[in-house]
């Protein structure tokens, strides 16, 4: 299975950036170990491989992001290297205003290991000019990724990409919130 993968958005982003910016965490006790990860502003780019290597490992990663005139580009890949190990993928992400996200995430497990459980969760959020009367549009570029090479495993993905509803701002303004504050509040409510 290729690691390659087409992008719809470029990435302004060198070879030689996206390597300074790759962490590598490996995991070596039995435990959880949680990694979060925000950025609201300027272009961003984070790249994170992360290996479970020991029974009983847990990870969970948690990434929240705003693009808004910038771009951001992140990823996150999850080894599972042990018997018995867990892992989550929890990304949310905005992008309006001519922001543009980019977003890998995938989940690998290797041949004959027993009781893995891994769960990718993306949901992004992209403004449109016509939705709220901003200025240009959001882009967003995501892919959840799995590559299960054992048989007795628990893996779920999923992704979602929407734009935010007419209902939901109209709730909102019902109590008393202007067009701007419902908004903004929408945004803060959904990267909680």
């Amino acid at each position: 299975m290729s690691n390659k993968y087409y992008l719809k958005i470029e990435s302004d982003f060198s070879s030689e950036e996206i390597k300074e910016n790759t962490q590598i965490i490996n995991v070596n006790q039995s435990g959880l170990e949680r990694i979060k990860e925000n950025n609201f502003a300027n272009d961003f780019l984070s790249h994170f491989i992360i290996n479970l290597n020991v029974e009983g490992a847990e990870v969970e990663f948690l990434g929240k992001y705003k693009s808004e005139m910038n771009l951001c580009d992140i990823s996150c890949v999850i080894n599972h290297n042990a018997n018995n190990t867990k892992s989550k993928i929890n990304i949310r992400g905005i992008a309006k205003g001519g922001g543009k996200i980019i977003s890998r995430s995938k989940i690998n497990v290797k041949e004959n290991l027993k009781n893995i459980i891994g769960i990718e969760d993306l949901k992004f959020i992209a403004i449109f000019k016509n939705d709220l009367f901003e200025e240009g549009r959001g882009e967003i570029d995501a892919t959840p990724e799995i590559n299960v090479l054992s048989k007795d495993v628990s893996i779920t993905h999923s992704l979602s990409i929407s734009k935010i509803s007419e209902k939901e701002l109209w709730y909102r303004r019902l109590h008393g919130s202007s067009m701007a504050e419902s908004i903004c509040n929408f945004e803060e409510d959904f990267l909680k």
